[in-house]
């Protein structure tokens, strides 16, 4: 068990390593991304309000209808010897502001200042932004947006402003936008009526967030998923007064790329070859492995008369220890599966070896040999079949349990003089 948790200290102190690089890769190209918006930022006037100061008071307008189409592809940039997926993609968001100048909105808030108003897109870096064209109404022309929510808001995102008149009735928009991230992209659904759909290259997509898709193709060349969120879904009404605009904490519709917060959709990337996760999950058979090994010996000792030293027990246990810092070692480089093929040989066969130089028995050697590689069949079908781990886990310590009873079976006490 020493051996075994300095041998877990150093799996840890590797994946802490590939995460930094993964961390220097993404502070380079941009984050985990989730888009909010469109929304429409209206100030409120209150009594009292010193017209030199800012307004911190807004009304916030989600569109009716709103339409996300995302088109992602990867690839692949190195850091030493860990890689890291990344992700460029182009979404269009389209869709209409209905009923802006209706009576409810007029009788709601009275005071609101048309003239000022401003539309306002969320983005959580915005450092990923490489392209971006946004137009509103049925003339098409294009908007000028400035970093910054508007309006004073603190959160991250970009905005521009829009001269409403307080009877409008319709505005629609069409938003263009190419952008970078790292590891996850998510769009929040803003409207009563949201659609998306996504595609990507990426073969091995995690569907997260709080809305998982209506629909979804997965292939080995990549991914298609559509989502349909209604507006009771969504989390959060089509009108908000926001009290304290000036406080990140308070826009009901800030976003966190790592929070299971918000009601955002998307998909993350997802490595089902993870070196490190199968390594991790092979040192929890770490104790299994040895015991089962000095089982046999030691059935084999019973059985077939072959009689090993205290120290000769410890080197057979320590070889089979040592067997999980190969493999760490080779799956860094050669990957899980042939690090565990190239690992299971060497350390059957040198193990084996020590048996027969101490033995001077074949049968014993052989049967020795054949029961490891036996072991490591079922550690690796342990680790694929992560559904039936826990019933193959039991049947080899019963297995074991049968093998030692059996061993034992002719076993005497000598009588006491």
């Amino acid at each position: 068990m020493i051996p075994l948790g300095l041998e877990w200290i150093v799996l840890v102190d590797r994946q802490q390593t590939r995460g930094e690089a993964e961390e220097n890769i993404a502070w380079s190209w941009a984050s985990s991304q989730e888009v909010a918006g469109p929304v429409i930022l209206l100030p409120v006037a209150t009594s009292g309000d010193d017209p030199d100061q800012p307004l911190t008071q807004v009304l916030r307008i989600t569109p009716k209808t709103w339409r996300a189409t995302v088109d992602s592809t990867h690839e692949i940039r190195s850091r030493g010897i860990h890689s890291v997926p990344l992700l460029t993609s182009s979404i269009r968001l389209e869709g209409r502001f209905e009923d802006l100048g209706t009576s409810v909105v007029r009788n709601r808030f009275d005071s609101l200042n048309w003239q000022r108003a401003v539309i306002s897109l969320q983005v959580s870096d915005t450092r990923g932004i490489q392209a971006f064209e946004a137009s509103l109404g049925g003339s098409g022309m294009p908007l000028e947006f400035v970093a910054g929510i508007g309006l004073d808001g603190a959160a991250p995102g970009i905005h521009a402003p829009i001269a409403l008149q307080r009877n409008d009735a319709e505005l629609s928009f069409v938003i263009n936008l190419q952008i970078r991230s790292s590891d996850r992209l998510r769009v929040v659904p803003m409207g009563e009526d949201s659609e998306i759909t996504m595609k990507g290259t990426w073969p091995h997509p995690k569907f997260d967030g709080r809305h998982l898709p209506d629909a979804r193709t997965v292939a080995s060349d990549g991914f298609e998923a559509h989502w349909k969120v209604h507006s009771l879904a969504r989390g959060f009404p089509s009108q908000l007064q926001i009290r304290d605009f000036t406080k990140a904490d308070s826009v009901l519709w800030t976003i966190s790329p790592d929070s299971e917060g918000g009601s955002s959709a998307g998909f993350s990337l997802h490595d089902p070859l993870d070196p490190y996760r199968w390594v991790e999950r092979s040192f929890k058979y770490g104790i299994l492995v040895v015991v089962l090994t000095l089982t046999t010996v030691l059935c084999l000792e019973l059985i077939l008369s072959v009689r090993l030293h205290l120290v000769q027990y410890a080197v057979v246990g320590v070889s089979q220890v040592f067997f999980f810092l190969l493999l760490l070692a080779l799956s860094e480089h050669i990957g899980f599966g042939l690090g565990f093929l190239a690992g299971s040989v060497v350390l059957t066969g040198m193990t084996s070896a020590f048996v027969l130089a101490a033995t001077k028995n074949g049968l014993a050697t052989g049967v020795l040999a054949g029961a490891i590689a036996v072991l490591y069949a079922a550690l690796f079908l342990v680790l694929r079949q992560e559904t039936y781990a826990l019933l193959t886990g039991s049947l080899l310590l019963l297995a074991m349990l049968a093998a030692v009873m059996w061993a034992t079976r002719n076993l005497e006490r000598n009588p006491v003089d």
